[in-house]
């Protein structure tokens, strides 16, 4: 029965699985399927609800297929380490028909909302590598700072140059997240980085480039003050071929 004010459940047509996590949280994952053909059989898709679902956040693509091939059975279990398994069965469009077991492993936060931050930075090239010494994390972006995208790399954006830069923006905390333990994810960073939010040393990400260039990562920033201005600052090193941050930077909760 519906309680007053819940929010429905995301449309899950076929095959719907849930647990809950440990956390509380409740995860349901669902084949979407055509109501009047049964086909296609794609995507697989997860969502979480927070309080025991009377609202649902927005759901995930977990899995896919393309054509007439299917996403079929699925079961999922929640690790040791927190993170969740789950086993997908794919049936191929060929004859005689074929199958194949997949797995996939996610944190239960990859579900959680997300607050993309600004796509454009600020962007300064660091060839003698003082940034640091002089405190550029700890600056407000003057007329030598230029602007770049965070959904490309900077040589692709036209910076012929290799070496260390540093990228800035700033943003405001939305009220949802006031009071949240938060977390910054990466969606990819093509070369090691160190970060600064308002001034102070966070983390980084100092794993070798051919094995993280097009991996996310994330930093815990505990709880931020909402309606000011936050500044993150996030500096880049890469001696050659593409370098930069390269996909979108989000606020999430932990």
């Amino acid at each position: 029965m519906e309680q007053a004010g819940a929010v429905a459940l995301p449309s899950p047509e076929s095959m719907p699985r849930m647990i809950k996590l440990r956390s509380g949280s409740l995860l349901l994952v669902w084949n979407n399927v055509s109501s009047t053909t049964q086909q296609p059989r794609h995507p697989l898709s997860a969502v979480l609800s927070r309080d025991g679902g009377c609202t649902w956040g927005t759901p995930k693509v977990v899995a896919d297929e393309l054509g007439e091939n299917q996403v079929s059975n699925h079961g999922m279990i929640q690790l040791d380490d927190g993170r969740i398994l789950l086993g997908i069965n794919h049936y191929r469009a060929v004859h005689p028909t074929t199958s194949d077991l997949d797995m996939a492993i996610f944190d239960e936060t990859w579900l959680h909302e997300e607050y993309p931050l600004p796509l454009v930075w600020r962007f300064r090239t660091d060839p003698a590598n003082r940034g640091e010494a002089e405190q550029w994390y700890a600056v407000q972006p003057d007329a030598s700072w230029s602007e770049i995208r965070t959904d490309s790399d900077w040589v692709s954006q036209g910076y012929r140059y290799y070496g260390t830069a540093w990228y800035s923006v700033g943003f405001t905390c939305p009220d949802e997240l006031a009071g949240k333990e938060l977390i910054l994810r990466f969606g990819a960073v093509d070369g090691n980085c160190q970060v600064w939010l308002d001034a102070q040393y966070i983390g980084s990400q100092l794993e070798p480039p051919d094995v993280m260039w097009n991996k996310p990562f994330t930093l815990p920033i505990g709880q931020l003050e909402p309606n000011r201005e936050h500044r993150l600052v996030v500096r880049v090193t890469k001696d050659r071929l593409a370098a930069g941050i390269w996909k979108p930077v989000v606020l999430k909760e932990r």
